[in-house]
């Protein structure tokens, strides 16, 4: 669909959803949306998590798949129906992080977080990636970001992208971002261990790496793709392999003992089981360096990457985790990794971005959210 097409569609809808104007908002009503209709993952469940130990409040989901398993306590309306509509009209506080359409009209009373969907990205992101944009989506993204009352940030480095990528000149909380509580939590991550072992069907005796390469517009992923068979081969004895694909990369098929999680809806669950984690340009990278959990960058086309796909915030020599540029270079790395550690960079690093995630960032938009429905205040910083 062209721009202009699109434009004028979701000018119908604006009106459309104008209509729900009528209804009263509720003041405990919380309205959270994960990737555009998304399953029970990222920021979005954790601060639901956080939420369901207080019976006051409503929980609402947008969700593309009704079907999807949530707590029973969670209303799910499916996106862009009758009831997603109503709801978004009369939810008193609402938590994304992506973009609402460009139908969205948010209301006086209502409160509007936005978490974004990574506590740090190696990708340029909004502005900064102006050219890889259409202009319909540039049009959705000003008018999201003009009715955004906060954003979350988990580091100094995030805190001045979203300045001035967001085109944004409202509040930043320094709060750290909820999807990483889960690296803290000692006694959750041996519990989640004992049951995604059981979930996945993994041999407890194994250690796990998650292979999650980022998506490529421009790029042939099979040019790219570690070669798994290869790999596995090699690891088998010592690992469980997983397999986790970005949801818009083409089906691939694995063999029978490489498990593919692509479809398990919270990526953080994963990377907390994991002892390493391979990947190239996503942003779950730097959950691990959060995490202090072993990552390999395996970056085969970091040539080709940087001329058809997307700029970055960082030289890639600055990131503090050991670099393959091909199979057997990875094998090396996860026979010896070990070798290729360097304690001292890692701590660097996370000065130089100005990392402040505690693992108390679910708990603090709670406190939040609380402020601003029980107690009616628009703003108190953190």
């Amino acid at each position: 669909m062209s721009d202009i097409l699109s434009i004028i569609r979701q000018k119908l809808i604006k009106f459309f959803f104008h209509c729900f104007f009528i209804f009263k908002i509720k003041n405990n009503r919380i309205f959270l949306m994960n990737y555009n209709g998304k399953g029970y993952g990222d920021s979005q469940k954790y601060i639901s998590e956080e939420l369901l130990k207080d019976d006051y409040y409503e929980i609402v989901w947008a969700v593309n798949n009704i079907e999807s398993p949530f707590p029973k306590e969670i209303i799910k309306v499916k996106r862009n129906s009758i009831k997603y509509f109503y709801y978004l009209s009369t939810s008193k506080v609402l938590i994304n992080n992506c973009r609402f359409p460009l139908f969205f009209t948010k209301r006086k009373e209502q409160y509007y977080i936005q978490t974004w969907h990574s506590p740090l990205r190696l990708k340029k992101i909004e502005m900064d990636a102006k050219s890889n944009f259409s202009k319909y989506y540039i049009l959705t993204m000003k008018n999201d970001s003009k009715y955004i009352d906060e954003i979350l940030s988990g580091c100094k480095f995030s805190y001045d992208i979203y300045s001035r990528a967001f085109l944004y000149s409202g509040k930043i909380s320094k709060t750290g971002t909820p999807r990483c509580d889960v690296f803290f939590d000692e006694k959750n991550k041996v519990s989640l261990k004992k049951r995604l072992t059981r979930e996945l069907n993994l041999d407890s005796r194994k250690k796990i790496i998650l292979y999650a390469p980022t998506y490529r517009k421009n790029c042939s992923m099979n040019d790219v793709m570690m070669n798994i068979k290869k790999v596995y081969r090699k690891i088998s004895n010592n690992y469980e392999l997983l397999v986790r694909f970005h949801p818009l990369t083409k089906k691939i098929d694995l063999q029978k003992n490489i498990k593919n999680v692509t479809c398990y809806p919270d990526i953080q669950e994963l990377l907390t089981i994991s002892d390493i984690l391979i990947t190239d340009y996503s942003s779950c990278l730097f959950d691990m360096l959060i995490a202090e959990k072993k990552c390999i960058l395996l970056l085969k086309d970091i040539k080709n990457y940087l001329q058809k796909e997307r700029d970055l915030y960082f030289d890639i020599n600055e990131l503090p985790f050991p670099k393959a540029y091909t199979d057997d270079e990875l094998i090396c790395i996860i026979e010896n990794y070990d070798k290729y550690y360097n304690k001292n960079q890692m701590n660097k690093f996370k000065r130089k971005i100005g990392l402040y995630e505690h693992g108390n960032a679910a708990f603090l938009v709670k406190k939040r959210i609380d402020s601003i429905v029980k107690e009616g205040k628009k703003y108190e910083k953190i």
